[in-house]
This record gives structure tokens, C-alpha cells and sequence, in this order.
């Protein structure tokens, strides 16, 4: 059976003056992935990217309960973000910037949906990068794997 996910990745979009190498040579931190306006997203893919992006995931998180849970995993991700603030505040101060989270729900699974919940110093995190925070919630058959999002 499967089981539900949660995914959470910062991202710095919308730059042209610059290529996204600027952004990890300037924090020394390797994204998880790239996007690079009218390139496929996927090698090979057909769709292209609409804009530039620089992405970084959370790190694994070795739950501490039955439950993922976004708290763990942005903790993790704000751990690793956070010595280079004053880098991605200049960055984020220009550029729009986002926190995403996407919960994969089977709706088949036997389990409590994953567990939605900040804590203020997480929030504060968040608005001091004057960053948004897009939550998308995927419902999934058991058969789906999510990987078409």
C-alpha cells in the first residue's frame, strides 16, 4: 500500500539578468535542481520552462513519529538555508521566491492525512525572506506514484 509524501523545496524564480549558477556560486549551496526559461524541464521532456528557477529540496528527514510531517521537513530545509539568509535575502529581495509544499494524499491509504503545521519561528523564517508559501495537496489513487507533478 502506499503512503503519503510530503515534498518541500525553496525556490528563487523569475531572474533573466543572471544565469542560476550566480546563485549557487554566491551561497555555496547545490540545487536540487534548475530551470532555465524556454529549456525542457525534464531531459527530454516536451514542456518547456516558462521562466529561470534555482531549487533546493529539503533534506531527508528521518521521522520522528508514524506521520510526516511539513514541520520536520521545513525545519530541516531552514537549517541548511539559514547561515546563508543574508545572501538569499538579497537574492529574494529582487526576485520572487517561494517555499513549496506538496502533500501526495492517497486517498486509499490507511493513515492520517500528513500533519499541517508552522511554527512561528518558521513563519518568521519565511517573512523575513519576504518569501511565499504555495501548499499544493495531490490526491492520489494507490496506483498513482505522483511522479506526473
Amino acid at each position: 500500500m502506499a503512503a503519503n509524501k510530503i515534498a518541500v523545496s525553496f525556490g528563487i524564480w523569475e531572474f533573466e539578468d543572471f544565469a542560476p549558477q550566480a546563485i549557487t556560486d554566491e551561497t555555496g549551496l547545490t540545487p536540487s535542481y534548475i530551470r532555465t526559461k524556454n529549456e525542457p524541464i525534464k531531459p527530454g521532456g516536451k514542456r518547456l520552462a516558462k521562466e529561470n528557477g534555482w531549487i533546493i529540496k529539503a533534506p531527508e528527514v528521518d521521522y520522528q513519529d508514524a506521520f510526516p510531517s511539513i514541520e520536520y521537513q521545513l525545519d530541516a530545509l531552514i537549517e541548511l538555508l539559514k547561515p546563508k539568509m543574508n545572501i538569499l535575502k538579497k537574492f529574494c529581495d529582487k526576485y520572487y521566491s517561494e517555499f513549496s509544499i506538496a502533500l501526495y494524499v492517497y486517498t486509499d491509504a490507511n493513515e492520517s492525512t500528513p500533519i499541517v503545521h508552522f511554527t512561528k519561528e518558521q513563519l518568521k523564517f519565511i517573512a523575513d525572506l519576504r518569501s511565499a508559501c504555495d501548499i499544493d495537496i495531490i490526491l492520489l489513487a494507490e496506483t498513482d506514484d505522483g511522479t506526473d507533478w
